[in-house]
């Protein structure tokens, strides 16, 4: 099922100059523009968008996370791990509470002020 908005294409998106782009600055998408214009080069309108990457993808931040668990076995380091050996998470940074932590949040429910 297509619906008339469908069949017609995407209107072209004007993109920054490419020295717009460089500098990191607002271009005013006219050509040429007034920051090209102001220094005096030649304004090259961007043909495609800047590809975009993440910087640490999910799956490549769990496998750096595997690769130091397993650097911290082989040299028997004791802790708990957040992965299992098949991959699977166990549970997050948040699940994990100091004994301090609940014997202060104890003494909060039970009325007792925690001396410093």
């Amino acid at each position: 099922m297509s619906t008339p908005d469908s069949s017609k294409p995407k209107p072209h998106r004007v993109l920054a100059c490419i020295l717009c782009q460089q500098r990191k600055v607002k271009c005013d998408r006219t050509f040429p523009c007034s920051n090209c214009v102001k220094h005096g080069v030649q304004c090259v309108p961007a043909t495609q968008p800047r590809q975009r990457r993440r910087r640490f993808p999910e799956r490549e931040l769990l496998d750096r996370l595997r690769r130091y668990e397993a650097l911290m076995k082989q040299n028997n380091v004791k802790f708990d791990p957040l992965h299992d050996d098949h991959g699977s998470e166990k549970s997050s940074p948040n699940d994990y509470h100091s004994d301090r932590d609940e014997e202060a949040s104890q003494g909060r429910a039970e009325g007792v002020a925690e001396v410093k």
